[in-house]
């Protein structure tokens, strides 16, 4: 089972996903999308994958969501 956290940083919409992939092995994602590209018909967006494998979903969030912030913050979300 997934878990999805919306998080708006910047110029940016950040889609963190935690899901898990073996039992008690979780890992994680974060899609960006820049806010402007809202109003087009079509929303161009870069997925991130987290290489790092977490113990419980709450960790795997917690540092999904620390990426995500951090990645628009330095201006690493490649879009």
């Amino acid at each position: 089972m997934s878990s999805h956290v919306f998080v708006e940083e910047g110029d940016y919409h950040c889609h963190c996903t935690v899901w898990e992939s073996q039992a008690g092995i979780w890992q994680a994602s974060v899609l960006f999308e820049r806010k402007i590209d809202h109003t087009n018909e079509f929303i161009p967006g870069l997925r991130h994958k987290i290489k790092t494998q977490f113990g419980s979903r709450e960790e795997a969030m917690r540092e999904a969501i620390a990426y995500a912030k951090a990645c628009v913050q330095n201006t690493q979300t490649g879009l």
